[in-house]
């Protein structure tokens, strides 16, 4: 039941993040981008121990979208990632 409620739950999420990044860089890809490099490859409870310069360059140019909107992109969207998990381990 658990498995069935976090699949549900990640689609979810997935929508959330892709329309945070519309709203904030009309860029809907960018959003599940920075979902997928978060939950791959980062560690989104210790954002401190991440150094985001590489991607945000990298995004900025890729989306043609603001150094600021990027990085506030980043943040919005660890704590959206953070929200659905507690709803998974609740469930």
């Amino acid at each position: 039941m658990k498995l069935e409620y976090a699949c549900i739950i990640n689609q979810r999420c997935i929508l959330m993040v892709r329309a945070e990044a519309e709203a904030v860089a009309h860029a809907p890809d960018l959003g599940e981008e920075i979902y997928t490099a978060w939950v791959e490859t980062m560690d989104v409870a210790n954002p401190n121990d991440v150094d985001l310069h590489d991607w945000i360059d990298v995004l900025t140019v890729k989306y043609q979208a603001s150094e600021v909107s990027v990085r506030a992109l980043f943040e919005a969207i660890r704590l959206i990632i953070i929200r659905y998990d507690e709803l998974i381990n609740i469930n």
